[in-house]
């Protein structure tokens, strides 16, 4: 799988981090993830997460992030690459999140922890922190970690449902 990005690797980096290029290719298989389910990409970046969701088979996608600036360039990637989805600037935080099956989030811990319990999902899979990071986010249970050069990435599963 070939992605096509209009952004400088220090951008990039900027916005997803290292550890999401390697995470890309491989979270559907990391969760055993259907495709064909709504997926909603909190902190997008550069869009690649969404991305690779589309490429998998995944419909509709919404991706979300704090920065304007990092909503622009997902939109921007995701039309260089054929992608069709819908990227909004908000704060996933305290804003309202739409009803989706797949959540994926490469964010910072502290963001993984206060974003979990407004997701209206039952997967999840985050990354974008470091692997020494304990989360334990309520309603949640942790299937699954996956460590690369010290960055770490996690599949959990809601405990009820949704």
């Amino acid at each position: 799988m070939s992605f096509g990005f209009e952004i400088s690797g220090d951008a990039y980096d900027r916005f997803m981090g290292r550890y999401s290029r390697e995470l890309a290719p491989v979270f559907a298989d990391f969760a055993g993830i259907e495709a064909e389910q709504r997926v909603l990409d909190v902190g997008c970046g550069s869009g690649v997460l969404s991305i690779a969701a589309s490429r998998f088979g995944f419909a509709p996608i919404v991706a979300v992030d704090l920065d304007p600036v990092a909503v622009d360039v997902t939109s921007a990637n995701a039309a260089a690459n054929g992608v069709a989805l819908d990227a909004y600037a908000l704060d996933a935080t305290i804003e309202s999140l739409p009803p989706i099956d797949v959540a994926v989030a490469n964010v910072s811990a502290d963001v993984v922890t206060r974003v979990l319990p407004r997701l209206r999902c039952r997967t999840v899979i985050t990354s974008g922190y470091l692997e020494d990071a304990v989360l334990a986010p309520d309603g949640w249970t942790r299937v699954t970690r996956s460590t690369a050069e010290g960055w770490a990435a996690d599949h959990y599963e809601r405990e009820s449902s949704v």
